[in-house]
């Protein structure tokens, strides 16, 4: 609940404790099957309350046997907004990548004590 327009949405909530120790809190979606060399447009809005470091949305990409080849950040989040604002970023996918998942992460790996919350909405992943 909670997205724009009445539809689902992600949201997260810092606990006070660090990312390294206790990981940090991510969504990931199901393998979308893409094809090397073919651009990409990621896009979320973003509503972010009070963070303690920025929240972003990228994606883990996958090669031929499902195996995890890199995971890559395309995008960050102001610590505060007001409303939702929208992060797009356009990507083309590397050779030997054959899906990908959305990841979105609440805050950075080197986060000591999260704190504040975001939500996520309006997720899509687009071809160019």
């Amino acid at each position: 609940e909670g997205g724009t327009d009445g539809e689902r949405s992600v949201s997260m909530t810092g606990t006070g404790e660090s990312v390294a120790l206790h990981g940090a809190p991510t969504w990931t979606s199901e393998p979308i099957a893409v094809v090397a060399g073919e651009v990409l447009s990621l896009r979320a809005s973003v509503h972010s309350e009070d963070l303690s470091s920025a929240a972003s949305i990228g994606l883990a990409y996958l090669g031929p046997a499902g195996e995890l080849l890199e995971t890559v950040t395309l995008a960050t989040a102001d610590l505060r907004t007001d409303g939702f604002a929208l992060l797009d970023e356009t990507v083309t996918v590397p050779a030997g990548v054959t899906e990908v998942r959305v990841v979105l992460a609440a805050f950075a790996p080197t986060d000591l004590a999260t704190a504040g919350s975001v939500t996520f909405d309006d997720i899509g992943l687009y071809g160019e």
